[in-house]
């Protein structure tokens, strides 16, 4: 993702207080919840958990446990996917909850 090009059209975006000032939430958590947010934003439609892996510089297992935060507290929903055949699991979808 070229960072650089989606500053140059909006170089600053909104992010609803509520979770800012919520201290139950961890400060990577917080970053994790702006990062979606610029995505949600971004690409109006569903992104692939593979890319917030990818562009974050935390381990998977880090990144994992704060988007567990964030599901927990009711931040983001998390809705799984499964194969209709024998159930195997594909993958999950996560969505912003709320008014950002």
């Amino acid at each position: 993702m070229d960072n650089n090009a989606d500053v140059k059209g909006e170089p600053f975006m909104l992010v609803g207080k509520r979770v800012i000032i919520d201290n139950k939430i961890s400060y990577g958590a917080k970053g994790v919840y702006a990062y979606l947010l610029y995505l949600n934003k971004t690409y109006k439609e569903n992104f692939q958990i593979e890319e917030v892996y990818k562009n974050l510089q935390d381990e998977r297992a880090i990144i994992k446990c704060y988007l567990n935060e964030l599901v927990n507290y009711g931040y983001l929903e998390v809705k799984d996917y499964y194969e209709k055949k024998n159930k195997k699991f594909i993958g999950c979808n996560y969505s912003i909850n709320g008014d950002y």
